[in-house]
């Protein structure tokens, strides 16, 4: 099936952020300290010790610190389902911690894991990690794109002409998954809408969408 094709990578291939992503400046500039009254000060150091002291893992926005967490454990993981169900989670983890690239080779290595292994996986299980996959394919593009070419149409809906990625590869995976997905669950009308998303993204929505799950304007 061509798209599985293209939606797959080889062994020997390593997802990586365009090079424009690692380097970008902050766009916050560091401040002096001035003279906070003595009650910002005992906010501050509040704030600085419930962040210091929080539990990541009841946490969402401290993916990037459940990702050490789970790596720790994969080290540790010694029976063959466990380690694939944490690579699962480290691949969530990893993508919602900005870093779909990781993810993206995380799930790699989880596919090569099952099959040398010849685990197998319930279908529920290989539905989502397929859809985790688009998702990671279609953040990679994203934020690749809005890096590279951020403007005041990048986050405004529909896509403008100004927005179109110029860096298709997260896209171009997302919709090569989204298609195997429709493949076999036509109806699901959440996968429908972000193949039209990722089509939009590239300029080819509607005249590439496939017919039967376009959704109009």
């Amino acid at each position: 099936m061509a798209s599985h094709a293209q939606a797959q990578t080889s062994d020997s291939e390593e997802i990586t952020l365009d090079p424009v992503c690692e380097t970008v400046d902050s766009r916050n500039p560091s401040l002096p300290p001035g003279n906070p009254a003595p009650s910002t000060r005992q906010m501050a150091g509040l704030l600085s010790a419930y962040y210091d002291n929080a539990d990541p893992e009841i946490a969402a926005y401290m993916s990037d610190r459940m990702v050490t967490v789970i790596e720790t454990q994969i080290t540790n993981a010694t029976e063959l389902n466990q380690k694939l169900r944490l690579l699962f989670g480290l691949g969530i983890r990893q993508t919602q911690a900005g870093r779909p690239d990781k993810a993206l080779n995380t799930f790699g290595a989880l596919e090569r894991l099952i099959a040398e292994s010849h685990a197998k996986t319930d279908d529920r299980t290989r539905v989502e990690l397929r859809m985790r996959k688009a998702i990671a394919f279609l953040r990679l593009g994203e934020q690749e794109n809005c890096l590279a070419a951020h403007n005041a149409d990048s986050c405004v809906l529909p896509l403008r002409p100004q927005a179109y990625h110029l860096l298709p590869h997260g896209s171009r995976g997302a919709i090569a998954l989204f298609d195997e997905l429709l493949e076999e669950f036509p109806s699901d009308v959440t996968t429908r809408w972000l193949l039209n998303l990722a089509h939009m993204t590239l300029g080819e929505y509607p005249d590439k969408v496939p017919h039967q799950f376009l959704i109009p304007r």
